[in-house]
């Protein structure tokens, strides 16, 4: 199936994740490295750490698999199974940031902002907009940004 949205790269691998729920690494010559299908198809990218490469899923889920092999490293469950995750479906690449303290930031389509730490997926915020966020957020200038459905930029700061 195809992918909705571009692939992620770093040193030299190609990570690319499929509207079918696929998860595939490439080389920069194009020989699979690994491929990993997840139980959800997912509308956004790949965002890429040291160590993980990590989805959305319209399960309402973030993952995170190893870069290395694609073993799943962390899974944080929708809300309304295990309070741990996002509320509605993952459809924007999620985004990274920090230095050694990595967070992955969520937005999700019932209105939620939700940072994750990178290294096992605990929750370390959660944020309630109220409007569908499909786009994927921005992180800058200490802020986490992210837009609405109806083009309202919102900017969260400090949590």
């Amino acid at each position: 199936d195809g992918s909705s949205a571009g692939p992620a790269v770093a040193d030299g691998t190609v990570f690319i994740a499929g509207d079918d729920g696929r998860i595939s690494a490439y080389t920069a010559d194009g020989d699979r490295v690994w491929d990993r299908s997840l139980d959800s198809g997912i509308a956004g990218g790949t965002a890429v750490t040291d160590t993980h490469v990590i989805v959305g899923t319209e399960a309402a889920a973030v993952v995170a698999l190893d870069r290395d092999d694609g073993a799943p490293a962390w899974r944080a469950l929708p809300i309304y199974r295990v309070r741990a995750a996002t509320r509605g479906p993952v459809r924007g690449t999620p985004a990274v940031a920090g230095g050694t303290d990595i967070t992955v930031y969520a937005a999700d389509h019932d209105g939620t902002l939700s940072a994750f730490d990178a290294s096992d997926g605990s929750v370390r915020f959660r944020h309630e907009v109220g409007q569908w966020l499909d786009a994927p957020p921005a992180v800058g200038h200490g802020a986490v940004f992210v837009a609405d459905q109806t083009g309202r930029v919102c900017a969260v700061v400090g949590e």
